[in-house]
């Protein structure tokens, strides 16, 4: 059984800082958001991609009141694979600095120049398994549409993952090129219409877990949505357009029985602007107007 910081409801922190900014440095108040919403885990960030710590005051003064409310903590960070024991070592070190036997293990091989193979991934989780605490479960998160990802690394790492987390951020996807039938997985859970399926985000939901199930067998797998813009207007996705993108998601999306959980990149911090930002009201209402705590989840 998955420890409850990977299943149910639940939302990234990125950093402790900026998401206690956002509530007037008041943990008591983001703990109230959290409950309004139904979340009951949060994955609070502890390193960076070269492996700097966080800082210590906000990380340790969030997650004493994450954990004092009863809300389920893991801690995660980006994770590059360039000495799998020796870094597994060090991830350990943080997550027990807070008193947390859970982790989360961003693993993107395309990005901050990460240098994983099939044999270094397993190694690193059996590594960071035996450092943690005893009983420690460890979840891999990682691009959502894998078909086109790296799919050999996220096969390599079930051997020893508790689970997955796809990143399915569905800014303007599935294009009709994914939903060709020659591009479709071996053995796709729902028919796919090239039109009618073409930028609906639960359609591309539907899709990503799909390739993810191709790869990964029957890996528990907790969704990552998207409640987030960045680099806007060059990028395609507006802060009004994520926004929609959402709602639309929370409105047709029908796989909940699919995955043991859904959380969302990420609660959120005091900066936002037409370029960047995330949880926004509209994002956090629609939320808790879909109570997803109440969907009816993977056991797990």
């Amino acid at each position: 059984m998955l420890t409850d910081a990977f299943r149910g409801h639940g939302a990234f922190v990125y950093l402790a800082e900026e998401t206690l900014a956002k509530y007037h440095n008041d943990p008591d108040a983001l703990v109230a958001s959290l409950r309004q919403a139904g979340m009951s885990h949060v994955w609070v960030r502890l390193h960076d991609y070269q492996l700097t710590p966080e800082p210590e005051v906000p990380t340790r003064r969030l997650v004493q009141a994450l954990v004092g409310a009863k809300i389920a903590v893991a801690g995660w960070g980006f994770d590059s694979g360039h000495d799998p024991e020796a870094d597994a070592a060090t991830v350990a070190g943080y997550v027990k600095k807070y008193g947390l036997s859970h982790y989360v293990a961003d693993i993107e091989q395309d990005e901050h120049e990460s240098s994983w193979t099939p044999e270094k991934i397993p190694a690193f989780l059996r590594a960071l398994k035996k450092d943690l605490p005893a009983g420690a479960q460890v979840l891999v998160s990682s691009y959502p549409y894998l078909k086109a990802k790296h799919p050999e690394l996220m096969r390599a790492a079930a051997s020893v993952a508790d689970g997955f987390a796809p990143q399915i951020y569905w800014q303007l996807y599935p294009s009709e090129n994914m939903l060709k039938k020659s591009n479709l997985p071996s053995h796709p859970s729902r028919p796919y219409d090239v039109h009618a399926d073409s930028r609906e985000p639960a359609s591309y939901a539907h899709l990503c877990l799909d390739w993810w199930r191709e790869f990964v067998g029957q890996k528990p797998l907790l969704l990552t949505g998207q409640a987030y813009w960045e680099g806007y207007p060059a990028g395609p996705v507006s802060r009004e357009i994520a926004e929609t993108k959402l709602e639309r998601f929370l409105e047709k999306f029908d796989g909940w029985s699919r995955v043991v959980g859904v959380n969302w990149w990420h609660l959120g911090h005091a900066r936002t602007t037409d370029a960047d930002g995330a949880m926004t009201k509209a994002m956090y209402d629609s939320i808790v107007a879909a109570q997803v705590h109440a969907k009816p989840f993977a056991s797990g």
